[in-house]
């Protein structure tokens, strides 16, 4: 496991809140807060909440990627096998996806839900194989 970047701000002491950037993202880094555990390292866990740099309100958009249904999904049908030895027998199909949470500084805007329509797009999704939906959290 990789080790945590080094704390940007606060004092280090367990207890204290230590301020992390997240690297290797385009554009700014989205920066967190996030507790001190014993030894000044900075706890990653879900505890750590995201918010934007002037402290302004932080808007959170979901985003769904789904294999398109044409699509043969070999991870789905594992999970369905899985579930019929389990005794979950009325479960008749699976599809796996993947949920992205994306938080922004500001609101949720028609601007902001476009910009996010086309990170999913460009990004998050492939279009050639993968559909998306987005909504507000």
């Amino acid at each position: 496991m990789p080790a945590a970047p080094p704390p940007v701000g606060g004092t280090g002491e367990p207890g204290s809140t230590a301020i992390v950037t997240e690297h290797g993202r385009v554009g700014e880094p989205l920066v967190h807060t996030c507790p001190v555990r014993p030894g000044g390292i900075v706890s990653r866990t879900l505890r750590c909440h995201a918010g934007s740099r002037k402290g302004g309100t932080v808007a959170r958009i979901i985003v769904e990627v789904m294999l398109k249904p044409e699509i043969h999904d070999p991870q789905g049908e594992a999970i369905l096998r899985a579930c019929q030895r389990l005794g979950f027998g009325d479960v008749i199909d699976v599809r796996q996806g993947k949920r992205f949470e994306v938080e922004l500084a500001g609101t949720a805007d028609d601007t902001a839900l476009t910009r996010v329509g086309e990170l999913a797009g460009e990004l998050l999704a492939n279009p050639v194989i993968e559909e998306f939906t987005f909504h507000e959290a």
